[in-house]
């Protein structure tokens, strides 16, 4: 296959998409979907979707704590 050229003006090519028996029209949108279930703000819904961190804070390293990265050997 190589090209031999390119069609530019609207009309022409929609002349050539009918004579091949092609769409010259886009098709139509469909219509869009609803949003998921977890954002419909239900506050019943709200309280088992935490988006919080799954860490606790209070069980974090205290910045003071110094790790020996050294290496040995």
């Amino acid at each position: 296959m190589r090209l031999i050229g390119f069609v530019n003006e609207g009309a022409d090519i929609k002349n050539i998409l009918d004579h091949i028996g092609k769409p010259s029209v886009p098709p139509k949108l469909s219509q869009a979907r609803d949003p998921p279930l977890w954002d419909n703000g239900d506050a019943a819904q709200s309280e088992v979707f935490d988006a919080g961190p799954d860490w606790a804070i209070e069980r974090q390293i205290s910045l003071e704590v110094q790790f020996d990265q050294s290496v040995k050997g």
